[in-house]
Protein backbone atom coordinates (compact mmCIF):
# COMPACT_ATOMS: atom_id res chain seq x y z
CA UNK A 1 0.00 0.00 0.00
CA UNK A 2 3.41 2.11 0.26
CA UNK A 3 2.67 3.03 -3.39
CA UNK A 4 -0.24 5.11 -3.19
CA UNK A 5 -0.92 8.34 -1.89
CA UNK A 6 -3.29 9.08 0.97
CA UNK A 7 -3.43 11.26 3.85
CA UNK A 8 -1.97 10.60 6.56
CA UNK A 9 -4.85 11.51 9.12
CA UNK A 10 -8.50 9.86 8.32
CA UNK A 11 -11.76 10.19 10.52
CA UNK A 12 -14.41 7.78 10.07
CA UNK A 13 -18.01 8.88 11.18
CA UNK A 14 -21.36 7.93 10.86
CA UNK A 15 -25.02 7.71 11.99
CA UNK A 16 -25.53 4.44 14.96
CA UNK A 17 -25.77 1.10 12.51
CA UNK A 18 -24.12 2.21 9.21
CA UNK A 19 -20.98 0.74 9.68
CA UNK A 20 -18.70 3.20 10.47
CA UNK A 21 -16.27 1.30 12.66
CA UNK A 22 -16.37 -1.60 10.96
CA UNK A 23 -15.05 0.39 7.65
CA UNK A 24 -12.45 2.19 10.12
CA UNK A 25 -11.45 -0.94 11.37
CA UNK A 26 -10.55 -2.58 7.82
CA UNK A 27 -9.24 0.65 6.52
CA UNK A 28 -6.44 0.60 9.48
CA UNK A 29 -5.50 -3.10 8.21
CA UNK A 30 -5.25 -2.23 4.90
CA UNK A 31 -2.91 1.12 5.36
CA UNK A 32 -1.49 -0.67 8.09
CA UNK A 33 -2.35 2.88 10.06
CA UNK A 34 -3.08 3.10 13.84
CA UNK A 35 -6.76 2.65 14.81
CA UNK A 36 -8.25 4.84 17.59
CA UNK A 37 -11.93 4.09 18.51
CA UNK A 38 -12.40 7.20 20.49
CA UNK A 39 -15.59 5.19 21.83
CA UNK A 40 -14.01 3.12 23.59
CA UNK A 41 -12.42 6.06 25.62
CA UNK A 42 -16.00 6.34 27.45
CA UNK A 43 -16.04 2.32 27.53
CA UNK A 44 -13.15 2.66 29.94
CA UNK A 45 -13.98 5.91 31.70
CA UNK A 46 -17.16 3.94 32.79
CA UNK A 47 -15.51 1.11 33.74
CA UNK A 48 -12.91 2.80 36.01
CA UNK A 49 -15.94 4.87 38.10
CA UNK A 50 -17.60 2.00 38.86
CA UNK A 51 -20.37 1.91 35.77
CA UNK A 52 -21.19 -1.38 34.16
CA UNK A 53 -19.78 -1.74 30.35
CA UNK A 54 -23.41 -2.69 29.32
CA UNK A 55 -26.98 -2.23 29.21
CA UNK A 56 -28.75 0.70 31.92
CA UNK A 57 -25.89 1.35 33.85
CA UNK A 58 -23.44 2.49 30.64
CA UNK A 59 -26.42 4.86 29.46
CA UNK A 60 -26.71 5.92 32.69
CA UNK A 61 -22.85 7.07 32.58
CA UNK A 62 -23.47 9.21 29.26
CA UNK A 63 -26.48 10.87 31.23
CA UNK A 64 -24.57 11.45 34.31
CA UNK A 65 -21.34 12.25 33.26
CA UNK A 66 -21.54 12.99 29.77
CA UNK A 67 -21.57 16.83 29.94
CA UNK A 68 -18.53 16.51 32.72
CA UNK A 69 -15.55 14.34 30.56
CA UNK A 70 -16.88 14.84 26.55
CA UNK A 71 -14.64 18.22 26.16
CA UNK A 72 -11.86 17.00 28.05
CA UNK A 73 -11.54 13.90 26.48
CA UNK A 74 -11.75 15.64 23.45
CA UNK A 75 -9.19 17.87 23.88
CA UNK A 76 -6.56 14.53 25.02
CA UNK A 77 -7.76 13.09 21.81
CA UNK A 78 -7.08 16.05 19.35
CA UNK A 79 -3.64 16.32 21.23
CA UNK A 80 -3.21 12.36 20.35
CA UNK A 81 -4.57 12.83 17.12
CA UNK A 82 -2.04 15.84 16.60
CA UNK A 83 0.84 14.77 17.28
CA UNK A 84 0.79 11.43 15.47
CA UNK A 85 0.30 10.33 11.95
CA UNK A 86 -0.44 6.98 9.44
CA UNK A 87 -3.78 6.96 12.00
CA UNK A 88 -7.68 6.52 11.69
CA UNK A 89 -9.70 8.18 14.55
CA UNK A 90 -13.36 6.48 14.63
CA UNK A 91 -15.42 8.91 15.94
CA UNK A 92 -18.85 9.91 15.69
CA UNK A 93 -18.22 13.93 15.80
CA UNK A 94 -14.38 14.72 15.54
CA UNK A 95 -14.85 15.44 12.32
CA UNK A 96 -17.30 18.06 13.24
CA UNK A 97 -14.66 19.97 15.15
CA UNK A 98 -12.10 22.10 14.17
CA UNK A 99 -8.84 20.54 13.67
CA UNK A 100 -10.12 17.64 11.78
CA UNK A 101 -9.50 19.94 8.53
CA UNK A 102 -6.17 18.53 8.98
CA UNK A 103 -7.61 15.21 8.08
CA UNK A 104 -9.39 13.27 5.70
CA UNK A 105 -13.04 12.96 6.73
CA UNK A 106 -15.41 9.68 5.58
CA UNK A 107 -18.88 9.47 7.03
CA UNK A 108 -21.13 6.81 6.60
CA UNK A 109 -25.22 7.24 6.69
CA UNK A 110 -28.06 4.75 5.65
CA UNK A 111 -31.57 4.72 5.93
CA UNK A 112 -33.31 3.89 9.72
CA UNK A 113 -34.96 0.86 8.65
CA UNK A 114 -31.48 -0.66 6.97
CA UNK A 115 -29.14 0.47 10.27
CA UNK A 116 -32.22 -0.87 12.58
CA UNK A 117 -31.77 -4.20 11.07
CA UNK A 118 -28.28 -4.48 12.00
CA UNK A 119 -28.51 -3.50 15.30
CA UNK A 120 -31.01 -6.48 15.34
CA UNK A 121 -28.95 -8.72 13.90
CA UNK A 122 -26.25 -8.14 16.20
CA UNK A 123 -28.56 -9.82 18.99
CA UNK A 124 -31.16 -6.83 20.26
CA UNK A 125 -34.10 -7.72 20.08
CA UNK A 126 -36.09 -4.42 19.12
CA UNK A 127 -33.33 -3.05 16.92
CA UNK A 128 -35.39 -0.35 15.72
CA UNK A 129 -36.37 0.90 19.57
CA UNK A 130 -32.90 0.63 20.54
CA UNK A 131 -32.01 2.70 17.49
CA UNK A 132 -34.68 5.34 17.82
CA UNK A 133 -33.77 5.71 21.79
CA UNK A 134 -30.04 5.93 21.04
CA UNK A 135 -30.68 8.80 18.16
CA UNK A 136 -32.75 10.38 19.90
CA UNK A 137 -29.77 10.67 23.14
CA UNK A 138 -27.11 11.43 20.54
CA UNK A 139 -29.44 14.35 18.99
CA UNK A 140 -29.92 16.47 22.18
CA UNK A 141 -26.57 16.17 23.74
CA UNK A 142 -24.60 17.13 20.62
CA UNK A 143 -26.80 20.12 19.81
CA UNK A 144 -26.74 21.22 23.62
CA UNK A 145 -23.06 20.39 23.99
CA UNK A 146 -21.72 21.14 20.77
CA UNK A 147 -24.08 23.13 18.51
CA UNK A 148 -24.60 20.77 15.95
CA UNK A 149 -27.15 18.05 14.56
CA UNK A 150 -25.23 15.02 13.84
CA UNK A 151 -28.27 13.83 11.37
CA UNK A 152 -28.49 17.23 9.72
CA UNK A 153 -26.92 16.19 6.27
CA UNK A 154 -26.23 19.72 5.20
CA UNK A 155 -24.35 20.13 8.45
CA UNK A 156 -22.58 16.83 7.36
CA UNK A 157 -22.04 17.52 3.78
CA UNK A 158 -20.24 20.89 4.59
CA UNK A 159 -17.53 19.10 7.15
CA UNK A 160 -16.69 16.14 5.31
CA UNK A 161 -14.60 15.20 2.22
CA UNK A 162 -16.63 11.82 1.50
CA UNK A 163 -20.08 11.28 2.59
CA UNK A 164 -21.65 8.11 1.72
CA UNK A 165 -25.38 6.22 1.52
CA UNK A 166 -24.39 2.82 2.56
CA UNK A 167 -28.23 1.15 2.45
CA UNK A 168 -27.56 -0.63 -0.96
CA UNK A 169 -23.80 -1.27 -0.40
CA UNK A 170 -21.80 -4.08 1.28
CA UNK A 171 -18.70 -3.71 2.26
CA UNK A 172 -16.60 -4.09 -0.47
CA UNK A 173 -18.39 -1.58 -2.72
CA UNK A 174 -18.22 0.92 0.64
CA UNK A 175 -14.25 0.53 0.39
CA UNK A 176 -14.00 0.93 -3.30
CA UNK A 177 -16.55 4.10 -2.78
CA UNK A 178 -13.52 5.93 -0.57
CA UNK A 179 -10.63 4.90 -2.72
CA UNK A 180 -12.38 6.14 -5.76
CA UNK A 181 -12.66 9.58 -3.62
CA UNK A 182 -9.20 9.17 -2.60
CA UNK A 183 -8.66 9.41 -6.46
CA UNK A 184 -5.87 5.99 -5.90
CA UNK A 185 -5.15 3.10 -7.79
CA UNK A 186 -6.60 0.38 -5.63
CA UNK A 187 -7.19 -2.40 -8.09
CA UNK A 188 -4.51 -3.84 -6.10
CA UNK A 189 -6.90 -4.81 -3.31
CA UNK A 190 -9.24 -7.79 -2.76
CA UNK A 191 -12.17 -5.88 -1.66
CA UNK A 192 -14.47 -8.96 -2.16
CA UNK A 193 -12.32 -11.12 -0.59
CA UNK A 194 -11.94 -8.58 2.74
CA UNK A 195 -15.89 -8.66 2.82
CA UNK A 196 -16.09 -12.25 2.71
CA UNK A 197 -13.65 -13.03 5.77
CA UNK A 198 -15.80 -10.12 7.84
CA UNK A 199 -18.50 -11.96 7.22
CA UNK A 200 -16.85 -15.70 7.89
CA UNK A 201 -14.66 -14.91 10.75
CA UNK A 202 -16.18 -11.71 11.94
CA UNK A 203 -14.95 -8.50 13.40
CA UNK A 204 -12.72 -10.09 16.16
CA UNK A 205 -10.70 -11.11 13.24
CA UNK A 206 -10.21 -8.04 11.76
CA UNK A 207 -9.19 -6.80 15.41
CA UNK A 208 -6.75 -9.20 16.13
CA UNK A 209 -5.38 -8.63 12.86
CA UNK A 210 -4.72 -4.90 13.89
CA UNK A 211 -3.24 -6.00 17.99
CA UNK A 212 -1.00 -8.75 16.48
CA UNK A 213 0.63 -5.56 14.18
CA UNK A 214 0.76 -3.20 17.39
CA UNK A 215 -1.83 -1.36 15.28
CA UNK A 216 -4.36 -1.20 18.03
CA UNK A 217 -4.23 2.44 20.39
CA UNK A 218 -3.76 1.87 24.08
CA UNK A 219 -7.24 4.57 25.34
CA UNK A 220 -5.42 3.54 28.57
CA UNK A 221 -3.37 6.05 27.92
CA UNK A 222 -6.49 8.82 27.31
CA UNK A 223 -8.30 7.34 30.38
CA UNK A 224 -5.59 7.57 33.13
CA UNK A 225 -5.20 11.19 31.95
CA UNK A 226 -8.83 12.40 33.21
Amino acid sequence: MQNLKLPLKIIVSGWPGAGSSTIAIILAGLLNYKYFYVGMVFRKLAEKLGYDDEGKLFAEFGEEKGKEYDKKIDKLVAKYFEENSNIILDSKIHGFLPYSNKAYEVFLKSSFEVRSKRISDQGRLDGAGVLKEREKADKKRYIDEYGFDLFDENTISKNYDCVLETSALGIADTLKEIFQNLKNDYNIIQFEKIEKDYFEKGKQFFLDNLKEKDLLVDVGLIVNKL
